[in-house]
């Protein structure tokens, strides 16, 4: 049983209030379509993230690796092509260990990126392309976990008192995305980086 009360979560070192950014990098695999007629391409994507705070209350924490999913269209406009999705994300910290216990905190996004991509030929059938772009992003979940010292813990942050209140982190994201990669034909591999402008 990997739940536990709050009480057991009071007393572990992972800052109380952020006033910190959250960012993530990601290598995103990606399988798209494209419909010829109009133009328009619709892909879905996965990928392993690297995601941390910046900021003040960045001291004693290190990122850690979470995961990302979602879909997007792409839109021909001009020389560039308009790509909004919707990306399931987790981001997150963990805090410096003590006393054998890691403190880490998880926070779940459902994310809509906006992104504008630009690309290159490379080779007989490849594209080079960059994209940059606005995202926002709703807080579906927020956990608070601990883990070493007997069986894994954890707790929904609204649940974790501390002595000024509880854990604060705004429902709403907003970010700025940008992405790089190789398209192959169907399939695209690529680096995306997102990083929170308020949080």
């Amino acid at each position: 049983n990997d739940r536990q009360t709050p009480s057991h979560l009071e007393h572990a070192k992972m800052p109380r209030h952020l006033p910190a950014l959250l960012v993530a990098v990601s290598l995103l695999a990606v399988s798209h379509t494209t419909l010829l007629r109009a133009q328009v391409g619709f892909g879905a994507m996965v990928g392993a993230s690297r995601t941390g705070i910046t900021g003040e209350m960045a001291e004693g924490t290190k990122s850690t690796t979470t995961f990302l999913v979602g879909g997007f269209v792409s839109i021909p406009v001009g020389d560039f092509a308009f790509q909004p999705g919707v990306v399931y994300t987790r981001k997150g910290f963990t805090s410096d260990a003590f006393s054998g216990i890691t403190p880490k905190a998880a926070f779940d996004f459902l994310q809509v990126p906006l992104v504008f991509r630009i690309g290159a030929p490379m080779g007989a059938s490849g594209r080079y392309y960059l994209g940059v772009g606005p995202a926002i992003g709703v807080r579906v979940r927020c956990r608070l976990l601990v883990t070493g010292g007997g069986p894994d813990r954890s707790a929904a942050c609204r649940d974790v008192e501390a002595e000024d209140g509880s854990i604060a982190l705004k429902s709403t994201e907003f970010s700025g995305v940008g992405e790089a990669g190789i398209e192959l034909g169907k399939l695209t591999f690529g680096i995306r980086a997102d990083l929170g402008l308020s949080n």
